[in-house]
This record gives structure tokens, C-alpha cells and sequence, in this order.
């Protein structure tokens, strides 16, 4: 690889990279502005009301003026909350600081992931027994890093051939390190909720940053 090459993919990694911040930025924005209008509870007449700022503010033990500057859609990007912000909104709303920077591809893989699990948890076809075999196997590893090499034997054998080489290897850091941490998460439970993990945690890893499958419309929240 030559000088020019080189520049040239430092730059398209770098594109990527402020395109997935950026991603998130807006999503952060949005996930907060909708959980305020929902997040005032239930009425005794069965209506559900918003939170204001103000409450959100008190709540969780910042300024107004913060709390408007991070719910302003129309300027995501000045919106850079630090982790204690994060974790400050997020149990004043009481539910886990990742929610807050989801984006609807996120979502969507999530909603994919518990499609795979259904089926693993109902298997029907020949396909899905060599899957559960693969899954027994990574429960009952006796090392993170075992299990995390079946992780990638489940993707390649979910995908088949369509699954290429170059795919595969691209996302393996993801996959191996989504596989670890579900893992770590449910160490202590039974051997079907470490395949459940394991399998979960394989899904939400196999995604490829460099190629956008899917683009978020900011204000609408929808795919395009």
C-alpha cells in the first residue's frame, strides 16, 4: 500500500467514524426528547403526560439550561453529554443509560436478534440444530475467549454462504467482543440463558460500520 492508499482509507475510516458519532449525537437528542413526552406518567383518567424539562432538570440534578440544550433537536450537535450526564438523565427516566444512545439501527438489530432467538427457542428445520449445537458448545466453554470462537462458528453457519471471507473478517472484532460481554453478563445463570447470551450477543456484534445498510432520518426517527 502506497502513501496516497494509505491516506485515503485513514480518511474513509475517519468519515465513518463522524458519521457513526454523528449518528448517535442525533439519536441521543431524539431518544431523550421522546422519552420526556412520556415519561410524566399515568393519569387516573388513563392519560399519559410528558415531562417537563424543568421536572427532568430537578430530577436528575442539572440546570435547566443543560437539560434544553440536550433536548433541542434543532441543535444535535451541540449536544455532548459526558457519562455522568448520561447516567444523571437516565435514572431520573429510570431505565439503563445505553437506551439513551441507541440509534434505530441499533433497534433494529435488537429486533433481529430476538427473531433468531424465537427460532432457536422453537427449532423447526434442520438448519437449527447444528446452531443450537454450536450454542450448547460456547455455554459450556470453559474461557471467554472459546466461546467467543463459537460466536463467529454461529454467525458463519446463521448466514451460510452469503456470509463472505472479507465480511466475516471486518466483523469478527464486533462479534467477538458482543459474544464476551453477554457472556460476562450471565455468567453465573443456566447453560439456556448463555445460549440465548451468546446468540444475542453474536447478532448485535455482526454489523459492518463501514457500509451503512440503513440511514436514520434524525427528526423522524424513521428508516429511508
Amino acid at each position: 500500500m502506497n502513501v496516497e492508499e494509505g491516506e485515503l482509507e485513514m480518511s474513509t475510516e475517519l468519515r465513518t467514524y463522524r458519521d457513526l458519532y454523528r449518528d448517535i449525537q442525533d439519536s441521543f437528542v431524539n431518544n431523550l426528547a421522546h422519552a420526556l413526552r412520556v415519561a410524566g406518567g399515568v393519569s387516573k383518567s388513563g392519560e399519559v403526560s410528558n415531562m417537563s424539562k424543568g421536572e427532568l432538570a430537578e430530577l436528575s440534578d442539572l440546570s435547566k439550561g443543560t437539560v434544553t440544550k440536550l433536548t433541542t433537536t434543532a441543535a444535535t450537535q451541540d449536544a455532548k453529554p459526558d457519562l455522568e450526564t448520561i447516567c444523571k438523565l437516565a435514572f431520573a427516566l429510570n431505565i439503563s443509560p445505553a437506551f439513551l444512545l441507541m440509534t434505530a439501527r441499533d433497534w433494529k438489530f435488537i429486533l433481529q436478534a430476538f427473531g433468531t432467538l424465537q427460532m432457536l427457542g422453537n427449532p423447526e428445520g434442520e438448519k437449527e440444530k447444528p446452531l443450537i449445537k454450536i450454542l450448547a458448545d460456547a455455554a459450556n466453554a470453559q474461557t471467554p475467549s472459546d466461546a467467543a470462537k463459537k460466536g463467529l462458528e454461529f454467525i458463519t453457519e446463521l448466514r451460510g454462504d452469503d456470509y463472505s471471507t472479507d465480511e466475516r473478517e471486518k466483523q469478527q472484532k464486533g462479534i467477538l467482543a458482543l459474544t464476551a460481554l453477554a457472556q460476562l453478563a450471565i455468567k453465573r445463570d443456566s447453560s439456556i440463558h448463555k445460549m440465548e447470551a451468546i446468540a444475542l450477543g453474536v447478532i448485535l456484534g455482526d454489523r459492518d460500520l463501514v457500509k451503512k445498510t440503513t440511514n436514520l432520518n434524525s427528526q423522524t426517527g424513521e428508516f429511508k
